[in-house]
């Protein structure tokens, strides 16, 4: 087991420092789905729901042989255990259960441990080459593995000769382990070398979110650096008569974006790769980290269009694409699916196929660009143009996928600054939307995930979660879809899985606020204090004075144990900070007061001054749950836990806001579940006392059959 570093103070059982050895020898278990793909394009529903119970099984299994799952990939799962004959237990046992039919590879070696738990090194890639050479329903063991183990279990290990493992220069003596009364003539490994691209355990580009991926993506096995590329499109330059005409330069390169994500590549979101605008283009590539840049400029003249466009390799510099594209401005549409695809062969990536539409009334297209560039903003009047334009754009050309699309999104954004009388019927009219979205383009992965973003939660956690699980499967390298499924992940206590979106996330759109925000705040429920703070600083330098940093400052003080600084932090009132209406930051002084002075009626005043300021809303709700929490307050946080997610304590709470005077009203009402899985709460949800909450809002019964919480 890992030795364990602790300095400094301590809040609860979460230390400040804590600092894992970096080498240790322990046993590896590598699991993967056979044929998954072809069972995915068979029956999709079923397979993921086969998967995610799997997945589950293999957890609880896991526990009771004393080892842990430290990495789920779609179809693939790695684990570890402390001891061989708990790991061949655990197999065997695994396997006793054919559906779906799995494959299962076992080495003893050495390992790296990097932050959060993950396991590389050359003991992981042998694991994982001796599954993909292992028969279906086989396990297949290193010699290692049979060299340690003894009695009933060492008896079961039939030889399979040597094997030569891909990309290792040595062969391999290797074991399979017998079913119980099977005779080892009907194991036989197979002969041919292990050949496993990104699909041996990352899935092809299927399911991603079944659970955690390493940032930006994670391969066991080198690979070149083009295998699989990050492509930066910036924004095209307006050589237009009329500057006026910036929207159509920075809409068509939008759409050239959006096309090569729908085509499964790596791309970063045009929130990033747009502030590079003039001179700053130069450090673009440097800043995303791009193997690859696109760009080019628009020049519109009545209704001709010039586009020329430019792919530049970033190592070398060279530029490997350029064309120029001389075309009516309506077949817009069709020009950014021809430069994608061209693009996209440049880079040896094979796009999926999608629909296209052929061509779109120009006057039309510019509406349809102008309502997306609208909605960007998070101004209520503004997104309200922005959707009338939408509105109009597929009143007119109803056939037109992305115009749903966008105007689902649009209703999905504009629904939270609506006060929740009318949230509901917006969000249904934004359903339909993606609905319609879907029926056109079956393809849109980000349609699947907007319908789960503008579903309520509680009650309906399986149903988001399939979405959600679709959505991946078309769109695996969208980041909207990679955001909003690390933040479900987040909300429903997934917190591993959750941060490895996250950040996957983050390195498609490292510039955007909240893929920014949320990977700090997982890192902080989880501890990861390190992490936290680096990115609680680059919020600070690039969106101070808002929300976001000033709150993910706050709760990484005080979680970390060190609430003096955050009870400075609330002091200064020079520090930019959001406005509030409320005497929130003397009671939240209060409150960290007392917990470090340790005095007993100094936290039951704190606690009576928590609750007051949890009844003017939702957000305050929150805040004050975990701060009675961390006070050792129980009955009083069990009480305002019932009132805030099944309004059957004794606060009465304000449900119509999150805070005063912030514009986002909470959607259908429900509080952010994320609270109930921050440390403060743990001896809560370890005792069994938030089980009537968990009961309450469906999240057990989700969780039986999709896996259980982190912490």
């Amino acid at each position: 087991m890992a030795v364990t570093k602790v300095t400094g103070r301590t809040s609860g059982d979460v230390a400040l420092t804590d600092q894992p050895e970096t080498k240790r020898l322990t046993t590896i278990v590598s699991i993967d789905v056979v044929g998954f793909s072809a069972r995915v394009e068979t029956n999709e529903t079923d397979t993921l729901a086969s998967v995610a119970v799997l997945q589950q099984r293999i957890v609880h299994l896991a526990a009771d042989h004393s080892g842990r799952l430290f990495k789920a990939m779609g179809d693939g799962f790695l684990l570890e255990f402390p001891t061989v004959s708990g790991a061949l237990e655990f197999a065997d046992a695994l396997r006793a259960e054919p559906d779906p039919p799995i494959r299962i590879g076992i080495h003893l070696g050495e390992v790296a441990v990097v932050a959060g738990g993950d396991l590389l090194g050359h003991g992981v890639n042998i694991a994982a080459r001796l599954q993909a050479l292992a028969p279906t329903g086989g396990i297949l063991v290193s010699a290692d593995v049979q060299r340690a183990v003894r009695g009933s279990l060492g008896e079961r290990l039939a030889p399979k000769g040597q094997v030569k493992l891909d990309k290792m220069r040595e062969t391999l003596p290797v074991f399979v382990l017998k079913p119980i009364g099977v005779t080892a003539s009907r194991w036989q490994a197979p002969t041919s070398i292990l050949r496993t691209g990104r699909r041996g355990l990352i899935a092809g580009g299927a399911v991603l979110g079944l659970g955690a991926l390493a940032a930006g993506g994670y391969a066991f096995f080198p690979r070149p650096a083009s295998a699989d590329p990050l492509v930066a499109v910036l924004p095209f330059d307006n050589l237009s008569p009329d500057p006026q005409l910036g929207y159509f330069a920075d809409g068509l390169a939008e759409d050239i974006l959006n096309v090569l994500i729908a085509g499964g590549a790596r791309v970063t979101s045009g929130t990033s790769s747009f502030t590079f605008r003039g001179p700053a283009k130069a450090q673009a590539a440097k800043v995303l980290k791009a193997d690859y840049t696109l760009d080019g400029s628009v020049l519109r003249q009545g209704g001709r269009l010039r586009v020329n466009a430019e792919l530049v390799d970033t190592r070398s510099q060279r530029t490997l694409w350029s064309k120029t594209f001389d075309r009516d401005v309506a077949e817009s549409a069709l020009i950014s699916d021809e430069i994608a695809r061209q693009v996209a062969d440049a880079m040896n990536i094979r796009l999926a196929t999608r629909k296209v539409q052929k061509s779109i009334d120009p006057g039309v297209y510019e509406l349809y660009l102008k309502g997306r560039e609208a909605s960007r903003n998070h101004d209520a009047a503004i997104l309200n143009q922005g959707r009338g334009m939408m509105q109009e754009v597929v009143r007119r050309a109803p056939a037109f996928a992305e115009g749903w699309y966008e105007l689902a999104k649009i209703d999905w954004r504009s629904a939270y600054l609506t006060p929740i009388p009318e949230q509901r019927q917006r969000f249904e009219e934004g359903k339909a939307a993606a609905r319609r979205a879907i029926e056109l383009d079956p393809r849109n992965g980000g349609a699947y995930s907007v319908i789960a973003e503008m579903t309520e939660y509680f009650g309906h956690w399986a149903e988001i979660e399939m979405g959600m699980l679709k959505a991946l499967s078309l769109s695996p390298n969208d980041p909207y879809v990679l955001l909003w499924r690390g933040h479900y992940l987040y909300q429903t206590g997934r917190t591993e899985a959750a941060l490895a979106m996250a950040r996957r996330a983050y390195t498609l759109d490292p510039l955007e606020l909240f893929t920014n925000h949320l990977p700090a705040l997982i890192c902080i429920w989880r501890g990861e204090f390190v992490e936290a703070q680096a990115m609680v600083e680059k919020l600070e330098a690039g969106w101070p004075g808002q929300l976001a940093p000033y709150w993910d400052r706050f709760w990484l003080m005080a979680t970390s144990g060190r609430e003096q600084a955050a009870i400075d932090q609330l002091s200064n009132k020079s520090v930019a900070r959001p406005t509030d209406q409320t005497n929130q930051d003397e009671i939240l002084i209060r409150a960290l007061s007392a917990r470090l002075s340790q005095d007993q009626s100094q936290r039951t005043a704190a606690g009576r001054d928590l609750i007051e300021l949890a009844q003017k809303g939702l957000g305050y709700a929150c805040n004050s749950l975990m701060l009675l929490g961390s006070l050792n307050l129980q009955d009083e946080a069990i009480d305002l836990a019932r009132s805030i997610y099944l309004d059957r304590g004794s606060i009465k709470i304000d449900r119509s806001v999150q805070f005063l005077g912030n514009s986002r009203y909470p959607g259908y009402g429900e509080a952010e579940t994320s609270p109930l899985f921050h440390p403060f709460l743990k001896t809560l949800r370890h005792t069994g006392k938030l089980a009537e909450v968990f009961d309450g809002i469906g999240l057990t019964a989700f969780w039986k059959r999709f896996g259980q919480p982190n912490g």
